[in-house]
This record gives structure tokens, sequence and C-alpha cells, in this order.
């Protein structure tokens, strides 16, 4: 009997290390998620970053420092008198706005044209973020669904084994579960935690998206510095864009399998039991 305990209390607690690591791996996603939408914002053409540096350009060149740059356009009316203004503000003169032109090229080296990769100390080229985020994201979403799918198999052998005791357990520690267990939850919230994990499973493959959209419009530069790695980088992503909707639609799919059978566990819990 004490045999028969020890394996059921096993089998339970492997079932709520499975939903934890759903729960786990969804996080880990979306922090990966956020560093990368922080990335994009600072490679695009109109980040911080290169507005502070055009900004010091045409201060530098209304105060008649510095080389005009050949074929640079004659600037407008609008961008002196942001700069003159800008001078005025910060009270700068021509030694201050070189030396804060150097200290920008500095920092867009460092921080936009690359960025590390966490735990490594690797630094990337901004032009291969979307392979990065490709293969990083790819990578997670594979484990979220193995672990998604492990978690909803988990479910009618709890119920069968455990009974309601075992599912009252596992439904506090699934965060894909419709309702907890201990009580209703209002009408907003219950519309909340429906939305929530399908934003949290479409974010990625969103995100990939817009990164490599924004490839593509700066394709030609790109092929400019370096056409082989421009061709191969757009490659990758495509490839890893497929592996990510895929495993996000698969993702999406155990999602909605778990929902309908939370959803349905009331229902079959209040059936009496045959004799």
């Amino acid at each position: 009997m004490s045999n028969h305990a020890g394996l059921t209390n096993e089998f339970l607690d492997s079932a709520r290390r499975c939903s934890r690591r759903s729960t786990h791996v969804l996080m880990a996603i979306q922090v990966f998620s956020i560093l990368l939408a922080a990335m994009l914002v600072n490679s695009v053409k109109w980040n911080w970053t290169e507005s502070r540096f055009h900004l010091a350009q045409n201060a530098r060149t209304c105060l008649g420092s510095g080389t005009v740059k050949p074929f640079a356009p004659p600037l407008s009316e609008t961008d002196r008198k942001d700069a003159r203004e800008f001078l005025y503000d910060e009270r700068y003169d021509s030694v201050d706005v070189a030396d804060l032109m150097k200290q920008l090229k500095h920092f867009r080296f460092e921080n936009v044209t690359t960025f590390p990769i966490p735990f490594t100390g690797v630094r990337v080229d901004v032009n291969a973020l979307g392979l990065v985020a490709g293969i990083g994201l790819s990578v997670l979403l594979g484990w979220l669904y193995l672990s998604l799918a492990r978690e909803r198999h988990n479910l009618p052998l709890i119920e069968e084994k455990l009974g309601p005791d075992g599912i009252h357990i596992l439904c506090m520690e699934s965060f894909f579960n419709p309702e907890t267990c201990e009580a209703p939850l209002p009408r907003t919230h219950q519309r909340f935690r429906r939305f929530l994990p399908a934003f949290a499973l479409a974010f990625p493959a969103i995100l990939l998206g817009f990164i490599i959209v924004n490839d593509l419009l700066t394709f030609e530069r790109g092929y400019r510095v370096n056409p082989d790695m421009t061709i191969f980088n757009t490659t990758g992503e495509a490839v890893f864009l497929f592996w990510t909707l895929l495993f996000v639609c698969l993702s999406v799919r155990e999602y909605v399998e778990m929902r309908r059978w939370w959803l349905s566990y009331p229902a079959r819990a209040q059936k009496p039991v045959a004799n």
C-alpha cells in the first residue's frame, strides 16, 4: 500500500513539475521577446540615438564647424530651427558639439550596431538580429510545445488515477487553466485569463515578423556592406520564421485542447459514479 502511495505521489509531483515547466518556459520566451523588442527599437532608422546624432550633425553645420558631407542635402528651415534651439537649450558651443558627436559615435557602435548575447559575453552585429531571434524563439517555442503536450496528456491520467484531489492540486500549478480552483473569477478576469495565454503564445511570432520586415526594408544597405551574409541572414530568417510559426500553432492547439478539458471537467466531476 505504501509503495502504491509513493508511486502516486511521484506521479503527481512529476505532473506538477511539467505544469511549472510550461509556465517557466513561457516566461523565458516573454523575457527573450522583450529583449529582442528593445534591440529592434534601437536598430530602426528612427531610434533615439540616431535622432540625437542627426540633431548634433545639424548643430555642427549651423555652427560652421566640421566637414560638410558630400551629396548631403541642404538643411531645411525646420532642421535649422531645431538645431538652433538645441544649441540654446544645452548651451553648447562648437567644442561641446564635437565632443557630443564623438560620444554618440562610440555609443552607436557599442549599443546600436552590435548587441550582446546574454550570459555569453559575445556581441553580434545588429544585421544578424533576425537570425539570432529566429533560432532562439524556435528552440524555446519547440520546448514549450513539448511541455504543453506533456501537460495536456497528464490531465486525463490525473483525473483517472487520482480523481478530484489530484486535479485540484494540478489546477493550482497550471498557468493555462481557465479558472482557479479556489473560487470563480470575476467576468473581467476570466476574459483576461482567456486572452493572456493566447497573446503570450502569439507575441514572439509577431515580433519576429516585425524584425524580418525591418531587415527587408534595409536589405539594400546590408547588401552593399556584405552581400553574402545579407542573403544568408534573409534565408535563415525565412526558415526559422516557418519553424516559429509552426511551433506557435502547435502550442496554441495544445492550449485550446487544455482549455476545453478544463472547461468540461466540472460537468464530468458532477456525474454520479455508477455502482
